[in-house]
């Protein structure tokens, strides 16, 4: 179990990656603060949710794997976790339904969590889902919500649109131009 905690846990955002804008920047323009664990609190589920409730974090961005582990660590260790806590932004794996039920369970009603999603080449969110408290089926997938202003979302299947519940490709189209990978016109051509 180890293994499987460190791995997941040092997948955490690296500056270098286009969420850690978003990580970084919102809350300095907006009057708040960045707090960062070490790299040996971000390898341990327990001394991560020790560091958060320490740090008093209220808005915590974060990858459904890790944020079960900390549910894991937080069933095992009960008691009243992350008071301060307000916003959990999920984004770069699938959510599902169990983990919404056990998120409530854990932290109670007043933490609200948020689905974004949007691939690097789109810079950022693209669609968003405020998660609703009830869940009907624990095993299904959350959807990814709906697309943030200025932005258009497509689901194709042999260059068509397909209808409701559907099978296809998400194409994205953002408010602005995009002009592809720097250097590299394969990719490009096969992205966009």
């Amino acid at each position: 179990a180890e293994t499987t905690n460190r791995r997941t846990l040092d997948s955490l955002a690296l500056t270098t990656f286009d969420a850690s804008l978003r990580d970084l920047f919102l809350p300095l323009v907006s009057g708040g603060v960045v707090s960062v664990p070490d790299p040996d609190t971000r390898m341990n589920a327990a001394l991560l949710l020790r560091w958060l409730d320490e740090k008093r974090i209220s808005v915590m961005h974060v990858v459904p794997s890790v944020f079960r582990l900390l549910l894991k660590e937080m069933e095992s260790a009960p008691g009243r976790h992350l008071p301060q806590l307000r916003w959990v932004l999920l984004a770069g794996e699938p959510l599902y339904g169990r983990d919404v039920i056990r998120a409530c369970q854990c932290l109670g009603i007043g933490v609200r969590l948020i689905n974004l999603y949007g691939p690097s080449e789109t810079t950022m969110v693209k669609a968003f889902l405020h998660v609703p408290e009830t869940i009907g089926d624990p095993a299904r997938m959350l959807p990814i919500g709906q697309p943030i202003r200025g932005t258009r979302i497509f689901l194709i299947s042999d260059g068509r649109p397909v209808g409701m519940g559907a099978i296809g490709e998400i194409f994205i189209q953002p408010p602005f131009h995009l002009k592809g990978y720097l250097r590299d016109p394969e990719r490009t051509a096969a992205a966009f």
